[in-house]
């Protein structure tokens, strides 16, 4: 009988750092899910560069905010693919994306509904099966910025990524039995497709004066902690630091 193949779900993979760490985990064998809200064009590029190096991805639509979407989601993986093996709870809205009609209320709940309600019911859907898929992995993207002051239009977003911090100590002691490791990656400034878009070269210039290395991580920096907290079956409760120095700002 030919042995299933591994799974791996990255919420928000359609770009940026989540393109990256889909292209990663692809190689080292899994069937990798790109998950979407808003755009399948960009998911279907990140497929098909999967596959023009010789790995699998599959593009699946889903706005993990969406209580009952997030349940049909991996009801359909555990049937199509018999389940999720790793999940990277990486979804988030882009703290610079306010729009000019959204209150304070509105914003802050858009914000927690993708960055952190969304990783909360992923999570939930894979401890359901989680007796029946062993040594399973879950990663939580945070922040650097969840440990620091912000500023106030940032707030939300930082909050949203320090509350992910208790999700992986409270899933990791929960799913322990299973052999099932929760763990955090917190990224500082990462140079990505929208960074110079959002921030200007003089904000990227001020944000690296904060930075030891005085510089941005790149994609493929960031990723090879993810690869480490799949590949690493003894490490679960614990974040990954990559942020060039970054915590250490005043």
């Amino acid at each position: 009988m030919k042995e299933r193949k591994k799974v791996a779900l990255i919420t928000g993979a359609s770009q940026g750092l989540g393109a990256c760490m889909a292209k990663r985990i692809a190689e080292l064998g899994y069937l990798v899910i790109v998950n979407y809200a808003h755009s399948p064009e960009r998911a279907g590029q990140v497929v098909e560069q999967i596959h023009s190096a010789g790995n699998r991805a599959v593009a699946m639509k889903c706005d993990i905010s969406d209580e009952a979407a997030v349940k049909a989601l991996f009801a359909e993986l555990e049937e199509k693919f018999g389940g999720v093996d790793v999940l990277v709870n990486n979804a988030r809205v882009d703290p610079l994306s306010r729009r000019p009609e959204e209150t304070d209320g509105m914003w802050w709940d858009r914000v927690m509904a993708v960055g952190l309600r969304g990783a909360y019911l992923c999570s939930n859907e894979f401890t359901r099966y989680a007796d029946r898929h062993r040594n399973g992995r879950i990663v939580n993207v945070s922040s650097c910025r969840a440990h620091r002051p912000n500023e106030l239009e940032s707030i939300a977003y930082s909050t949203s990524k320090l509350a992910l911090h208790c999700l992986t100590r409270s899933y990791a002691a929960a799913l322990a039995r299973y052999g099932i490791t929760v763990n955090t990656l917190a990224p500082g400034m990462i140079a990505t497709e929208n960074m110079f878009k959002r921030i200007g070269r003089r904000g990227y210039e001020t944000e690296c004066g904060n930075i030891a290395l005085h510089r941005a991580g790149t994609c493929d920096e960031i990723a090879d902690g993810l690869i480490w907290a799949v590949e690493n079956g003894f490490m679960t409760g614990e974040t990954i630091n990559i942020n060039g120095g970054q915590t250490y700002a005043p």
